[in-house]
């Protein structure tokens, strides 16, 4: 079992919607950026979720619930509720390089070595780095492809330096709401490897929200749905939350 970076593709979900205008459009680095603010517009954030793994024929693996709070784009505090074989097990992110993972079968804290980000998380179809990105401005440059409907699609290449287990994403933002709907992964051979789609807006703590992502593992054939069941936003959270004396004794 791979024990790393908490859920920030969780975070990414929690957001409140804003139309792409026509300025933000005028140039796909725009349109990202914009859609980027949409999705990181809140100080702090608590919420429950719960991860459903599946197989390609819908056969239930595995269900975890978290609870998870959040301050700022990177600090982050996972703590595992469900099922027993990972219930008290807590993550710890401080920074993109700085992770511990609470240990409560062994009663320790280990910092998690960086070099493992492009593997797989909880054995779920999402990889560390994938589940780690809040902002894709941050990562990635962005190239108009075409308007689609009511949705803007973009190419997404890695940035100089930037180093990922596909070689660019197809995304696709909402023009009505700065959601974003859908990424496609693909390698260099142009394979689609995986698709995240994102959905199921519903109010929660009084913001409009997607409320559940599935990723899709076309070679694997599998698949992991995260659902939001509750959230509240902007409370204050306190910095000596996100410390490790808290990670082992704040259980």
């Amino acid at each position: 079992m791979i024990l790393t970076t908490a859920l920030a593709l969780s975070t990414a979900l929690v957001a409140a919607p804003a139309p792409i205008t026509d300025d933000d459009a005028k140039t796909a680095g725009g349109i990202l950026k914009k859609s980027d603010d949409v999705v990181s517009n809140y100080q702090d954030q608590e919420f429950h979720t719960r991860m459903t793994l599946k197989t390609g024929d819908g056969k239930v693996e595995k269900v975890i619930e978290m609870k998870i709070q959040q301050k700022g784009q990177n600090k982050r505090l996972v703590r595992f509720l469900k099922p027993g074989d990972v219930k008290g097990l807590s993550v710890l992110v401080l920074d993109p390089n700085t992770t511990y993972v609470y240990l409560p079968q062994f009663n320790k804290t280990r910092r998690v070595a960086a070099h493992t980000s492009k593997q797989s998380f909880m054995g779920t179809d999402f990889t560390e780095q994938e589940m780690d990105i809040i902002r894709y401005d941050e990562k990635f440059e962005p190239a108009l492809v075409k308007k689609d409907g009511h949705e803007y699609v973009l190419w997404l290449t890695p940035k100089k330096g930037a180093e990922f287990s596909f070689a660019y994403i197809m995304m696709w933002i909402d023009e009505a709401t700065g959601f974003q709907n859908k990424m496609e992964y693909y390698n260099a051979e142009n394979v689609k490897l995986k698709t995240q789609s994102r959905g199921e807006v519903k109010t929660l703590d009084g913001v409009v929200t997607q409320t559940k992502v599935v990723m899709t593992d076309h070679i694997k054939k599998h698949s992991t749905e995260i659902e939001i069941l509750s959230n509240k936003e902007n409370q204050g959270l306190k910095d000596d939350l996100f410390t490790q004396r808290n990670l082992e004794w704040g259980k």
